[in-house]
């Protein structure tokens, strides 16, 4: 049975060099497979991507900037499981799925209390789980230091934010993510890439 995998972590975690490694691997066995990423490049995902960097601004109060993530990251999601082109639910038939960021980043990114993080999980239960969720576990100081280099960052790119989110991560993989895979972020990419395998194609 083909597998939906999610990759998880803070901004610089590594999540997509793993993802993309791990595509490899499949290829490399002869199993069919697509790698994949939210926000999507669908139409709600460019206008998230938009948002973020400040090239569609948000009228509203700043409290409600993240409510509003929620509610438009949930109706990509829609379009990422559901879409006739390439959206995941019809890949899974004929080839494993592996997904950088799903609704676990949303819990992370867009809370700042329990009654927000249950109020975006109410938005996303319905949707289909992952068969494997691997978290790479970065402090926020390391975050900040290995995206500062990049040449564009998105609003959520900054100290404060990432501590937020690293602490809702731990509250996410302790409530709703009973499936994840915990890997240190620290450590050698290949290593990493060695305990994923090992994950997938027990």
């Amino acid at each position: 049975m083909n597998k939906f995998i999610v990759f998880e972590g803070l901004d610089g975690s590594g999540s997509s060099t793993q993802a993309a490694l791990l595509y490899k691997a499949f290829i490399a066995r002869n199993q069919s497979a697509m790698l994949t990423t939210e926000p999507t490049d669908g139409p709600i995902g460019h206008l998230i991507k938009s948002l973020f960097r400040r090239r569609v601004v948000f009228g509203g109060p700043e409290k409600e900037f993240d409510k509003m993530l929620s509610f438009l990251f949930a109706a990509d999601r829609v379009d990422h499981l559901f879409n006739g082109v390439d959206g995941i639910e019809q890949a899974l038939k004929d080839k494993n799925v592996i997904s950088t960021r799903y609704f676990y980043s949303s819990l992370a990114y867009h809370a700042e209390s329990n009654e927000e993080m249950e109020f975006i999980y109410s938005l996303n239960s319905s949707f289909r789980k992952p068969d494997i969720v691997f978290y790479l576990d970065i402090p926020p100081e390391v975050s900040v230091k290995r995206i500062d280099s990049r040449h564009t960052k998105d609003s959520y790119e900054n100290y404060e934010k990432l501590c937020l989110v690293y602490s809702n991560y731990k509250t996410v993989l302790s409530k709703y993510a009973s499936e994840a895979i915990v890997i240190d972020g620290a450590l050698d990419i290949n290593e990493i890439h060695a305990q994923v395998s090992e994950a997938v194609f027990q």
